[in-house]
């Protein structure tokens, strides 16, 4: 057994021998050792650096404990005889990993990163080539959706900021607050004018998930079936800030999706009515497709949509698509023409003849 799989503190161990079936004399020898809280670097010199080579040049740099916990569990390289570290002991290499990344720069504007579903997080020292969430197997359509937040060291402390938006009730952002609990909060309170993703001036009561963080985060936040959620369009947030000053801030977002087919109305409550209304009085009604990704493209406000695929642009124009009714003629009285044949106004029987 390895050391490392013992809590710390001494270990006493005594082995006793008697004459067969008495206890009247016996031979009683002891011996103690202490077992120390062992780290995540020693954890990895002993059982990852044979393969990956020392820990500062390692080939697995930033690996989040869920990445390696799902090595482990399939058995990918042989690693399923690693079977016997504990959750904390593969978190604890997991933090050594990512601690060997150069720490990041701290954000001095307010910068929007979006990306596709990924399965595990990316930890990075550049922010646009961060991918803090990862979302599991369902990133490639798999049936498990397992949420996995990793970031990597700052130059100096930060504030972390979790969010997501669920089709179940897609007019409201969910922030997750200091003590884990989730606090709804409608779009229209949220944003005034500004972009879905432009949280700087934060309304009232919403707090850092994590306050004045200087380590690495690595933590598993959700693991669930996607058959046991309701299906639709997921949208996740993660956002850092200075701590104590979210006026600057980098901003993550990437989204999955429980089903096939875009929930177009759905879609449009998430990811747009925020600043352009209800869906029934959009400032936006009758956009095409190719003019919402034109905007998304070329508008900094809109760079935070950038995530959504052109299905679901599409499905989004779709809902916003306005159909002008068949106009209904206004009868009058007496008789009118259509073609060769003549109507009453009240349309009860008809002449060919041009004769009433």
């Amino acid at each position: 057994m390895p050391v490392s799989n013992l809590a710390p503190g001494t270990y006493t161990l005594y082995l006793l021998t008697t004459p067969a079936g008495s206890f009247n004399k016996f031979y009683l020898w002891s011996t103690s050792f202490d077992a120390e809280l062992i780290g995540g670097t020693t954890l990895y010199a002993q059982n990852c650096s044979g393969c990956h080579g020392n820990i500062a040049t390692s080939t697995k740099l930033g690996r989040s404990s869920y990445e390696i916990q799902t090595a482990i569990n399939s058995n990918i390289g042989n690693m399923g005889g690693l079977n016997y570290l504990t959750a904390a002991q593969v978190e604890a290499i997991a933090d050594a990993l990512i601690t060997q990344i150069p720490p990041a720069a701290m954000p001095t504007g307010q910068t929007t990163f979006s990306y596709p579903p990924t399965d595990f997080p990316v930890v990075d020292s550049t922010p646009s080539n961060m991918r803090p969430v990862g979302v599991g197997p369902v990133a490639a359509g798999g049936d498990s959706a397992y949420v996995q937040l990793s970031l990597g060291r700052f130059v100096s402390p930060i504030d972390v900021y979790l969010a997501f938006n669920m089709p179940a009730d897609a007019s409201k952002l969910h922030v997750m607050m200091a003590d884990n609990s989730i606090q709804a909060y409608p779009y229209q309170n949220l944003l005034s004018g500004a972009s879905l993703c432009a949280l700087g001036a934060l309304p009232a009561g919403i707090q850092p998930w994590k306050k004045g963080v200087s380590s690495v985060v690595d933590e598993l936040l959700f693991d669930a079936p996607i058959s046991s959620i309701p299906s639709g369009v997921y949208s996740l947030y993660a956002m850092v800030t200075a701590a104590n000053d979210p006026s600057s801030y980098y901003l993550w977002q990437t989204q999955f999706g429980g089903s096939a087919a875009p929930d177009s109305a759905a879609l449009y409550a998430q990811n747009c009515a925020g600043c352009h209304g209800a869906l029934a009085v959009s400032t936006k009604a009758g956009a095409s497709a190719s003019a919402i990704t034109g905007a998304i493209n070329s508008l900094s406000m809109m760079s935070g949509l950038k995530s959504l695929t052109s299905a679901q642009i599409s499905a989004i124009a779709s809902a916003l698509a306005v159909t002008s009714p068949t106009p209904i003629p206004t009868p009058t009285s007496g008789i009118y023409p259509h073609s060769s044949t003549w109507y009453s106004a009240d349309r009860s029987y008809v002449k060919s003849n041009g004769t009433s």
